[in-house]
This record gives C-alpha cells, sequence and structure tokens, in this order.
C-alpha cells in the first residue's frame, strides 16, 4: 500500500497531471492523474509544479579565508575587493560582466 499520493502534479517532460505515489521515504511510482489506487492519504496538489529537492551552492567569500570579513563593510566595499582578488579563487580567473 501506497504511504501518500500527491495527485495533480504537473511535472517537466509531462502535458498532463500525474499523481505521485510515496511510500517511506522514497518516490516508487508516477502514475496519470486519476488511475485509482488505495493509499493511506493524499494531499490534492490543483496542478502546483512538483520537482526534486534543490540545493543552496552559494558561497559567502568573506567565508573562504581569501580577505578578512572587516574588509568588506559594503555591498560596494565587497565587490570592489572581491573584484580585485578573484584572481585567487580556482579554477582559473573570473572577470565580471
Amino acid at each position: 500500500m501506497v504511504d501518500l499520493a500527491v495527485s495533480g502534479v504537473r511535472l517537466a517532460g509531462r502535458d498532463k497531471p500525474a499523481d505521485a505515489l510515496i511510500t517511506g521515504n522514497q518516490i516508487p511510482a508516477i502514475r496519470n492523474h486519476g488511475d485509482h489506487l488505495e493509499v493511506k492519504d493524499s494531499i490534492h496538489a490543483n496542478g502546483t509544479f512538483l520537482s526534486h529537492g534543490f540545493a543552496d551552492s552559494h558561497t559567502h567569500l568573506d567565508k573562504t579565508g581569501v580577505r578578512p570579513a572587516g574588509d568588506s563593510t559594503t555591498l560596494d566595499l565587497a565587490i570592489e575587493n572581491y573584484t580585485d582578488s578573484i584572481g585567487n579563487f580556482s579554477p582559473g580567473s573570473w572577470q565580471p560582466t
């Protein structure tokens, strides 16, 4: 038995709504919206987009150790400081556009 069905979701690459079936911490199946299946619980997504989790891969440059954090007290000064030292980062050098 499926633990949870998230029904009526929009998915990338599909033109029609679908149902995501969840068991434990996995999604073992994606089915056509409306296919009958016995489930413990359900959420009606009403066309909401369903996607994988997103990783936040941003970096705080003042935490890299390249420059002391106190050197950049304003955004303008931070941009100037990091533009001056960006060649120290790898891979390769970067030029602002």
